[in-house]
């Protein structure tokens, strides 16, 4: 429950509109990939939830820094992995930034045209291109080539 919160937060950071309905970054990211360079994407879902671990942890530090012996839970728990040298290393993410049968992100600034990029290369468009292979879209190529959705496999406990 936790993260879903933390996302729609991120999603209104991110968002151009306040009032979006979107309430998933993995779903921001797609509406926003044609129109934005890929550093100024928000986090994949599972990125935001290993960095929302670490944060938490790190207010847990914080929050006993005053006790002699803090109690604190298993950094390893949160976020980081520890390698053979006891070295702490932030888990950035296990999923890839994209889905693995994306070879290659294309967009055609087409809107409804017949004359579309994708189209003339006999590609499908994707959620990248402006028409956002809508229904509307003469590209009859479109409707094979939407893009699955990232699972997560689950929410902070805490």
């Amino acid at each position: 429950m936790m993260l879903k919160n933390i996302q729609i937060f991120v999603v209104k950071l991110y968002s151009k509109n306040p009032n979006t309905s979107i309430t998933s970054v993995n779903s921001l990211r797609g509406l926003l990939a044609s129109s934005s360079t890929i550093a100024n994407l928000p986090p994949t879902e599972n990125s935001l939830r290993f960095h929302s671990l670490r944060a938490y942890y790190q207010t847990k530090v914080w929050l006993n820094s005053l006790e002699p012996c803090p109690k604190l839970p298993n950094i390893a728990d949160y976020g980081w992995k520890i390698d053979n040298e006891r070295n702490y290393n932030p888990i950035l993410t296990f999923l890839p930034s994209f889905p693995s049968n994306l070879n290659v992100l294309v967009s055609c600034g087409c809107k409804k045209a017949k004359s579309a990029l994708a189209r003339k290369n006999k590609m499908g468009c994707i959620w990248s291109c402006k028409c956002m292979a809508q229904k509307t879209c003469k590209n009859k190529l479109a409707k094979m080539t939407n893009l699955p959705q990232f699972d997560e496999e689950s929410d902070l406990d805490e």
